[in-house]
């Protein structure tokens, strides 16, 4: 963190030190009440088909392309359900596209950014960008992505 701001002279804000359960919901309101310019959501993936699937990727919040993105995000908001969100919840979905539809163009060029580099940088393969309905990034007031670092599974 301080390397960061120090040599780039970027502001970073963790939304959690320790490893304890923070809401989907509240990670994205510490990013907005901080006036972020961007929320990066770093999480490690995991597949129940094989356990030989291997690789990188990062998503922006658009409605999935793929099964495979489709799957990955619900993984990712079953959390949902100890929340006490709602998914479906109509009016929520209109406003939070609104509010998300004017940083989509720069969330898929972030991600972009962020893979491209990733693929020259480390040795592991790239799975590439994707897009899925990721409920973590819907709450972002800014630009937004997640990044799946790796397979556990």
């Amino acid at each position: 963190d301080r390397l960061i701001k120090d040599t780039l002279g970027i502001k970073i804000i963790m939304t959690r030190e320790k490893d304890i359960y923070l809401s989907l919901k509240a990670r994205t309101s510490i990013a907005n009440s901080n006036s972020a310019d961007l929320f990066v959501s770093i999480h490690c993936n995991a597949s129940a088909k094989s356990s030989k699937m291997k690789g990188f990727e990062t998503y922006f919040l658009s409605e999935a392309r793929t099964t495979e993105a489709r799957a990955v995000a619900m993984r990712e908001n079953a959390s949902l359900k100890f929340d006490g969100i709602e998914p479906t919840d109509v009016v929520s979905d209109i406003l939070i596209d609104l509010a998300q539809t004017a940083h989509l163009e720069e969330s898929n060029r972030f991600a972009e950014f962020i893979q491209d580099n990733a693929k020259r940088q480390l040795p592991i393969s790239s799975r590439g960008v994707k897009q899925a309905g990721f409920y973590v990034l819907r709450g972002a007031f800014m630009p937004s992505i997640l990044i799946e670092c790796a397979f556990v599974s």
